[in-house]
C-alpha cells in the first residue's frame, strides 16, 4: 500500500506559484481581520519587506521578518501564515504546521490558510491529518480547484478510495487531459470496485497518452494499486522500454509476486536494485520473495539491507521472525516479531506468527492473547496482502500539486 513517505522518496515539493498565491490571499482579503493596522507603519514595512524575501527566496531574512511583526502583533494571522509558507519552502514542516495551525485558528475563514496547512500536513507524511483543512478550505471556497484536488488526493493516500473518485470525479471536464488526475481517480475508481469506471477513466489515459512507455507506466500502477495484477504486469513490461522511469522494476515485480512468478519477481528486483540500491521496500520484497524459495539466510540478508536503510519496517521484521521460525530459532524470532506487532498493531498474521512462537517457547498465557488478537482482526475484512504485510507499493507517480488547466 502507498504510504505518505513514498512521496517525500518522489520529490515531494509546494507549488512556488500556489505559494505566492495564498500568500497574496492571506494578506490581502478585504475580509481577513489581520491587516496589520495602519497607526504602525514601521511593524507594516517589516512585513512588507519578510514578504519581499519570501517572494525572493531569502526564507532567514524572511522568517526573521515575520518573527519580529509576531513580537508586536502576536494574533496576526497574516504572520502566521506567511511565517507558516516560510517554514514549508524550508523543509521545516512541523514548525509550519504550528504556524499555520495558529493562522486557521485566528482568522478560520480563510481558505488559503486551511490549503497551505494540509499541504504542510501532506508533506508531513500524515495525509489523514491533511483531509479535514482540505475539506474546510474546499468548504469555504466551493470554486477552488486546489482544494478539491488535493482533498481527493489525500483521501487517496488515506486508502479511502471511495471518497477520493467522489471528490476528483467533479474536476474530470477541467483535467481530464491530465495525466496525474486521471491516474488517481482511476486508481481510485478501480480500488472501489467501479470497475466500469475505472476502465473509462483508463481509456481515457490511453487516448491523452498515446503508446508510450511512460502510458503504460501509469496504467501499470493504477492497475496495480487495482490489485488487477496480470493487466498491470502488461502495461509495466511495455513500460521497460523507458529505463528512467521511476520503480519501474519494483512495481514489475510487485505485480510478478501477487502473481506468485517468483523467480520474475527476483530477477525484477535485482535489476530495480541495480539502478535505486537506496529503496529499502525493494530489499524487502526481495526478502519475501526468498522467503517463499525457501532460501532463509538469503530472505535475512535482504531483510537487514531493507532495515538498514529504513529502520521501521513493519514488514522486515514480521519476515525475519518468519525465517527464523522456519529455521528453528523461535527465541531469536519473538523479538522481531514483538517489533513488527509494534509497528503493525492492526495485523493478524503478525499476532498469529507471535501466537505461535510464544506457544513453542511454553509462554502459553501470553500465546492465547497473541492468538485471540489475531482472531478478532481476521474478522475485518482486508486484503491478502494487507494481511500478509508483504508488498509495499511503490511511491505513486503523482505529486500533490494540481494539475495545468487547459
Amino acid at each position: 500500500m502507498w504510504r505518505v513517505r513514498a512521496l517525500i522518496q518522489s520529490g515531494l515539493t509546494v507549488s512556488a506559484q500556489w505559494s505566492v498565491i495564498l500568500l497574496i490571499a492571506c494578506t490581502s482579503g478585504p475580509t481577513l481581520a489581520c491587516q496589520i493596522a495602519s497607526n504602525q507603519e514601521s511593524t507594516q514595512e517589516i512585513f512588507q519587506r519578510g514578504q519581499r524575501e519570501l517572494a525572493a527566496g531569502r526564507y532567514a531574512e524572511a522568517e526573521t521578518a515575520f518573527l519580529t511583526v509576531l513580537k508586536r502583533e502576536p494574533i496576526s494571522p497574516a504572520a502566521h501564515t506567511n511565517l507558516g509558507v516560510v517554514y514549508l519552502r524550508m523543509g521545516r514542516l512541523d514548525a509550519a504546521i504550528s504556524s499555520l495551525e495558529e493562522a486557521a485558528r485566528l482568522a478560520p475563514r480563510v481558505a488559503g490558510i486551511h490549503l497551505n496547512l494540509g499541504l504542510a500536513y501532506l508533506r508531513r507524511e500524515r495525509s489523514r491529518e491533511a483531509i479535514p483543512p482540505f475539506r474546510r478550505a474546499l468548504e469555504l471556497a466551493p470554486e477552488q480547484a486546489q482544494a478539491r484536488y488535493l482533498l481527493g488526493f489525500s483521501e487517496y493516500l488515506a486508502e479511502d478510495y471511495d471518497s477520493a473518485a467522489k471528490t476528483l470525479e467533479p474536476l474530470y471536464a477541467q483535467f481530464s487531459s491530465q495525466l496525474e488526475y486521471l491516474f488517481v481517480l482511476g486508481a481510485s475508481h478501480g480500488k472501489a470496485g467501479r470497475e466500469n469506471e475505472a476502465a473509462r477513466v483508463f481509456e481515457r489515459m490511453l487516448a491523452v497518452g498515446g503508446d508510450s512507455p511512460r502510458i503504460h507506466w501509469f496504467l501499470g500502477n493504477a492497475y496495480l494499486t487495482a490489485q488487477v495484477n496480470q493487466k498491470a504486469v502488461e502495461e509495466l513490461e511495455k513500460a521497460q522500454a523507458d529505463p528512467k522511469l521511476p520503480y519501474v522494476h519494483y512495481s514489475l515485480a510487485l505485480a510478478y509476486y501477487r502473481l506468485r512468478k517468483l523467480e520474475e519477481a527476483r530477477v525484477a528486483l535485482e535489476k530495480e536494485i541495480s539502478v535505486n540500491p537506496a529503496f529499502p521496500s525493494s530489499y524487502g520484497l526481495l526478502g519475501s520473495v526468498y522467503l517463499d524459495l525457501r532460501q532463509l539466510d538469503k530472505a535475512m540478508e535482504s531483510y537487514r539491507k531493507g532495515l538498514q536503510l529504513k529502520p521501521d519496517q513493519a514488514a522486515a521484521f514480521y519476515g525475519l521472525g518468519r525465517a527464523l521460525m522456519l529455521k528453528g530459532e523461535v527465541a531469536d524470532a519473538i523479538g522481531y516479531l514483538e517489533r513488527a506487532a509494534e509497528l503493525k498493531p492492526d495485523n493478524d498474521s503478525i499476532y498469529y506468527q507471535l501466537g505461535q512462537a510464544y506457544q513453542r517457547v511454553g509462554r502459553k498465557e501470553e500465546a492465547k492473547k497473541a492468538l485471540a488478537r489475531a482472531q478478532g482482526l481476521q474478522a475485518a475484512e482486508r486484503e491478502m496482502l494487507e494481511r500478509k504485510v508483504l508488498g509495499e507499493m511503490p511511491p505513486p507517480p503523482v505529486r500533490p500539486e494540481i494539475p495545468a488547466q487547459k
